[in-house]
C-alpha cells in the first residue's frame, strides 16, 4: 500500500517525477501542499503539483524523508485513508533543516494497485525554520 506515497515522497526528495506515471488515481485526484495554489485538483492536478513542487523547492538539496508508523488507518473496499508522519532533512541554501509534519493519503484501489487519490502535506515543526 506504501509503493506509490513512496513514489511520491522520493518525488520530493529527488525531483525526479518518473516515479509518479502511474502513482496517481486516474480520476478525483486532489493534492493540497505548503505552496501556491495550495489546492491542485482536475485533470492537471499533477503536473501542475509537479511544476510547483520544483519551484518551492528552489535550493533544498540534500532532501530526504523518513517515515513515521502508520496513524488513523482505515478500510473500506477499495478506499483507503492514513496519516503518516514524516521527518524530512534537508539543506536549506546550505544550512541543515528538519521539518515535521504529517501526509495524509487516501488510497483507491485500480487494476489491483492502491493508487492516490488524494495527498494533504500539513507541517507541525520546522527547525530552523525557512
Amino acid at each position: 500500500m506504501m509503493k506509490n506515497p513512496d513514489a511520491a515522497a522520493l518525488f520530493v526528495d529527488t525531483q525526479d517525477e518518473s516515479g509518479l506515471r502511474n502513482a496517481f488515481s486516474a480520476r478525483n485526484v486532489t493534492i493540497v501542499d505548503n505552496f501556491p495554489p495550495y489546492v491542485f485538483t482536475g485533470p492537471s492536478a499533477i503536473s501542475a503539483w509537479v511544476k510547483g513542487a520544483k519551484a518551492h523547492l528552489n535550493g533544498i538539496t540534500e532532501l530526504k524523508h523518513h517515515w513515521g508508523t502508520a496513524q488513523e488507518f482505515s478500510q473500506t473496499g477499495d478506499h483507503a485513508y492514513f496519516s503518516m508522519p514524516v521527518t524530512w532533512t534537508e539543506l536549506y541554501f546550505g544550512k541543515p533543516v528538519t521539518e515535521k509534519g504529517a501526509w495524509v493519503f487516501t488510497l483507491v484501489r485500480e487494476n489491483d494497485e492502491w493508487k492516490i487519490q488524494t495527498s494533504v502535506w500539513g507541517r507541525t515543526d520546522t527547525t530552523p525554520h525557512h
